[in-house]
């Protein structure tokens, strides 16, 4: 049995991706991920410059880029995730490793 929404078009599923020091195998799986949602958020947990040509990477490839200003934890980074996935209008969140 399914899930029955009255009045309502198919569910929006997000996924939520912690990164800290993303390597370059990341936009690979990005890519891969982001075809089975309806969006993906990638949230950077104060990794810094040196990781800004992989989230360019990401970011072309249709993620949305979540930046903290320092490592908050997986836990923070988690929670911004989710808070801008429902924001945004999300009726499932889904979270996932950046090496997945």
């Amino acid at each position: 049995m399914g899930i029955i929404r009255q009045g309502s078009a198919r569910p929006r599923v997000a996924a939520v991706v912690p990164t800290y020091r993303p390597g370059d195998e990341v936009p690979h799986h990005m890519r891969e991920l982001i075809s089975q949602v309806d969006a993906l958020y990638v949230v950077d947990d104060g990794s810094g410059p040196a990781a800004e040509r992989v989230l360019a990477e990401v970011e072309s490839a249709g993620a949305r880029i979540i930046r903290l200003d320092r490592n908050r934890g997986i836990a923070a980074a988690l929670n911004a995730g989710v808070r801008q996935a429902l924001a945004d209008g999300a009726d499932y969140v889904v979270n996932t490793d950046q090496d997945t």
